[in-house]
């Protein structure tokens, strides 16, 4: 069997920064995939991305498919031949159909039948035959966006491509691609080396746009050369520099052949708040900010440029003369808005739409602001700060900073109130109300801020209900998965004890006060909403790296404590917690309890629950095993009430653990249905009360 090293490599117009890594990793599975589905071997394979190129090198891949003896099975014998031995209408359609004589046919046999058969040679494909077709197959499989055509052809692709590559070690396999016909030369930098590069063979890939063509086509060596250098930079600078992971990605995609620099602004801009300035930087600019020992901003910025520059002191120069203009932008809406105060700019909310059913930003404040309220009353917060801070807390909306950088609002908010004069806890609970904003992002600091992040999520969850648009597989324009996901973190990280049925109660009241047109009736809304919040319960604990703990799922321990709890977040993460823990610790006992529980609940099924004793009558017990569970419940009254009461958990599920080796001796030696009607109930009595454990910290029936 014969082997080779394969390279694709497409080249394009600049693709999409924000794409690129994207585009490079299913790039790769696909390709890996299909090769392994067509059977052809190979060692590993090495995935390469710029701005400018996706490529990828197969090593040591089979040339060709094994060759494969098919034996293919027809009629069988006795209605393949007549009487006389001559062939019937099915073994001659049987051999036409392969295109040969029934006397090449032979016979096999198993335990059911004796059949006419053949067995076939089909020889391999070459990769010359095959490679083309995975390709093109990976290409279009691709994550894209949007497509776009170029020239006067009708090849769509997510940028225009200029050139192929596709080799097998020294050959070029004959391909066309986008109207393209795939030869040996890539191209290097444009402005270093923007003439053709002649790969005499596979090997000299990496090769020739490193050392001939100034060109990084590993994408993680060119990030680590690129986070490097930013060191190096702020070393220089005796600085300490923020490296977000997501800049980091974006810049490695624009750039071939990168080059750290760093360049200072006036510092009169450190008056702008430090997350314009960073997000000034970051997003319009790409650069990564600086900040001192004492963590706060300096006036100097990192850059990457992809160039090489013999003068170098002229590309510094140009970032600074273009950064000192955005600076100038962000200070000039920073100053009018200060012209004025949060709450004259509320009134401007009213000439803003929410949502067309839903009605303006005015009417989300105003019921964010009641529903804060109400929040307020049933937890440990300040109402008075709780009230001023959700009234205010979406003035920023309209603000001209806000409307530059919308992923700025809240922040603004604090800001502008802190100007106007506001107690700092408003101005802090303001900044708070839109956290978390997305994955692993941290949640209010503050009760306050809490419980207006709150009513702003709760208010257009139960919203959309309301009007019956919730999120669908592929749209979910107002982020309702994301809203669901932070009133979790936020209950559960903040350790809030609320009831999810009161706070979605008064959000509808709020609505039925302003008149909105429901879709849905009030009841049928709630429950649906709720049902939604609670689905994606799964998601955050998969977001925590918890999932399956030993033969246990992670969604039916949730299921087993939504049996019991599915109002209180925070104490249902508890039980789920303490069972989780549990688990680890002790499954072997734990897998006895669940399958005593289960057995209790089979008989209770049958029993008629209302003609049950209030109490276990103690006096009657007849049998020793009996007694000793009848004890055993009293003995751990206490201490199991006390574990109820403070939420420990884990106290109570070890009092259901001690109590398995008595309940499965009460099984092994007492006959629940006793023949005198007084006992039985009384035992069904018994079973009853530690059925009623079990309940108080989840239905563990459910976990198999």
């Amino acid at each position: 069997m014969e082997y080779c090293d394969f390279l694709f490599e497409i080249g394009t117009e600049e693709l999409p920064a924000k794409a690129l890594k994207k585009l490079m990793l299913s790039l790769q599975q696909q390709v890996e995939s299909e090769v392994t589905a067509k059977q052809l071997k190979f060692n590993k394979s090495s995935i390469y991305a710029t701005s400018r190129r996706l490529a990828i090198i197969i090593y040591n891949l089979q040339t060709r498919q094994n060759d494969q003896l098919i034996e293919k099975k027809g009629p069988r014998v006795e209605a393949a031949f007549d009487a006389q031995g001559n062939p019937s209408k099915a073994a001659l359609g049987f051999a036409s159909s392969l295109g040969v004589e029934v006397k090449d046919l032979h016979q096999v046999s198993d335990k059911k039948s004796t059949n006419l058969a053949y067995k076939q040679l089909n020889p391999g494909l070459s990769i010359i035959e095959i490679m083309p077709k995975i390709i093109k197959n990976a290409l279009n499989g691709l994550p894209m966006d949007k497509k776009m055509r170029w020239g006067c052809y009708d090849y769509e692709f997510i940028r225009p491509v200029k050139w192929l590559v596709m080799m097998a070690d020294t050959q070029i396999i004959d391909c066309e691609i986008f109207g393209l016909k795939a030869d040996r030369y890539t191209y290097g930098h444009r402005v270093h080396s923007p003439k053709k590069l002649i790969l005499e063979q596979v090997y000299d890939y990496t090769k020739a746009l490193r050392n001939n063509g100034y060109i990084e086509p590993c994408f993680h060596k060119r990030q680590n050369t690129i986070r490097s250098e930013i060191k190096q930079q702020a070393d220089n600078l005796s600085a300490n520099v923020a490296i977000d992971e997501e800049l980091l990605e974006e810049v490695t995609s624009m750039v071939e052949w990168p080059v750290a620099f760093s360049g200072s602004f006036n510092p009169k801009y450190l008056d702008i708040p430090i997350e314009v300035l960073v997000s000034t930087m970051q997003e319009h600019q790409k650069y990564f900010h600086l900040y001192n020992n004492e963590n706060k901003l300096v006036p100097n910025f990192i850059g990457v440029a992809n160039i090489n520059s013999k003068l170098p002191q002229v590309v510094i120069s140009g970032n600074e003369k273009v950064i000192a203009p955005r600076f100038d932008d962000a200070l000039f809406c920073f100053e009018i808005d200060k012209h004025n105060t949060q709450l004259e700019r509320r009134t401007k909310l009213a000439e803003v739409l929410f949502n067309r059913e839903l009605g303006s930003l005015l009417d989300n404040n105003e019921r964010i602001t009641k529903l804060a309220d109400f929040i307020a009353k049933i937890s440990n917060a300040n109402k008075d700060t709780v009230h001023r801070a959700a009234m205010l807390c979406k003035s920023d909306l309209v603000s001209q900073m806000v409307l530059e950088f919308p992923h700025l609002q809240g922040i603004m908010g604090g800001y502008y109130a802190a100007h106007d004069g506001e107690p700092e806890t408003v101005c802090k609970a303001m900044s708070e109300v839109y956290l978390p904003r997305f994955a692993h992002d941290k949640v209010p600091e503050t009760v306050e801020g809490s419980i207006i992040s709150l009513a702003n999520k709760f208010d257009i969850l139960i919203g959309l209900f309301i009007i019956n648009q919730p999120p669908t597989g592929s749209k979910d324009p107002f982020a309702l998965r994301r809203a669901c996901i932070g009133i979790i973190r936020v209950i559960i990280e903040n350790k809030l004890n609320l009831n999810l049925t009161a706070i979605l109660e008064f959000a509808i009241n709020n609505y039925q006060q302003q008149g909105v047109e429901f879709k849905l009736e009030p009841q049928q809304a709630l429950a649906q909403a709720k049902k939604y919040l609670l689905t994606r319960i799964e998601s955050y604990y998969e977001e925590q790296d918890i999932v399956d703990v030993n033969k246990y799922s992670i969604k039916n321990i949730i299921a087993s404590v939504m049996v019991v709890e599915e109002d209180n977040l925070y104490n249902m993460n508890l039980r789920i917690k303490d069972i989780i823990h549990t688990l680890n610790k002790k499954t072997t006992e734990l897998d006895y309890l669940i399958e005593a529980n289960k057995r209790i609940k089979n008989i209770l099924a049958k029993a008629d629950i209302a003609k049950l004793s209030a109490s276990i009558n103690k006096n009657i017990a007849v049998e020793t095993a009996e007694k000793s569970l009848i004890n055993y419940i009293e003995d751990t009254t206490k201490e199991f009430e006390i574990a109820i009461n403070n939420n420990n958990y884990l106290d109570v599920m070890d009092v259901l653990i001690r109590s398995c080796s008595v309940i499965n001796d009460f099984f092994d030696n007492v006959m629940v249905n006793s023949d005198d009607p007084i006992i039985k109930v009384n035992r069904l009595t018994i079973l009853y009360k530690l059925r009623q454990r079990f309940l108080s910290i989840a239905d563990l029936a459910v976990l198999c």
